[in-house]
């Protein structure tokens, strides 16, 4: 059986600087490895930060692209031709991701009070769980119908890797400069680009922190505030919905799955 490395020493140097949308006219780092940070929501992208801000040293510089303008960023860098830019892309099977991205919006932006759009409250308020928003997307009332599509645009929800990449964006990416971190293999593909980045990680273990993992624990009973599991229609739904993210997510591995 394969044999993990052991535990990573302290790395010298000052810690990663890691920031987020940046601009691509203030991306300047003469001196720094600069890497561009996918981070489709809900794909464990807070613990690649956290992960490789323990990891990696001052000789790196990390630009989180992260909803908002990281799209057009990410464009931006591409048009730029500068041939440092090291990309890493976070992905995660769409439907598991439009599900964890429901959750975590439904507690920390509706449950929380921050959702402050009449229509999204009200959104929240008829679909209560996933199940229920995504069986209604095939609704014989049409009025319910489009409104369970227009909140399964809502939020992380609404931005998966065709949001951030779509084709012809992932056309353009390096092919030696582009790595991929999947949610289903994370701690392999993030063993991979720590060591490809610092030599050290091919024998030392990098540290994998978890992150917001626990947050239904809060709740008494947390069944009954995210719902039950997806349904064979609910599910059948998703994958229509989400069919593009999964043709984008296709292109990625294929263009930049390790051999």
């Amino acid at each position: 059986p394969e044999t993990l490395p052991g535990p990573a020493p302290i790395p010298t140097g000052g810690p990663i600087q890691i920031t987020m949308n940046t601009p691509y006219g203030e991306m300047i780092a003469p001196n720094q490895t600069r890497i561009v940070f996918v981070h489709v929501g809900k794909c464990a992208g807070s613990s690649v930060i956290l992960a490789l801000a323990q990891a990696l040293t001052d000789r790196y510089v990390m630009y989180e692209m992260h909803t908002r303008t990281a799209g057009q960023i990410i464009r931006d860098t591409l048009a730029s031709k500068d041939e440092d830019f090291i990309y890493l892309v976070t992905l995660r099977d769409p439907i598991a991701r439009f599900v964890s991205a429901f959750n975590w919006d439904k507690h920390a932006l509706y449950l929380a009070g921050r959702v402050k759009e009449l229509v999204y409250r009200a959104h929240f308020e008829e679909f209560t769980d996933v199940d229920t928003l995504a069986r209604a997307l095939s609704s014989e009332n049409s009025e319910r119908a489009e409104r369970a599509l227009e909140f399964a645009r809502f939020g992380h929800m609404g931005m998966g890797p065709a949001w951030y990449l779509p084709e012809d964006v992932v056309k353009a990416l390096p092919l030696d400069r582009t790595f991929l971190c999947e949610t289903e293999n994370f701690a392999r593909d993030l063993q991979r680009f720590a060591g490809l980045m610092d030599s050290r990680y091919l024998e030392q273990q990098i540290v994998v922190p978890r992150e917001k993992a626990d947050y239904k624990q809060s709740y008494e009973n947390p069944e009954a505030v995210f719902g039950p599991p997806l349904s064979d229609l609910a599910r059948r739904n998703l994958r229509i919905l989400l069919d593009e993210d999964y043709r984008i997510c296709r292109k990625l591995k294929r263009r930049f799955a390790p051999i």
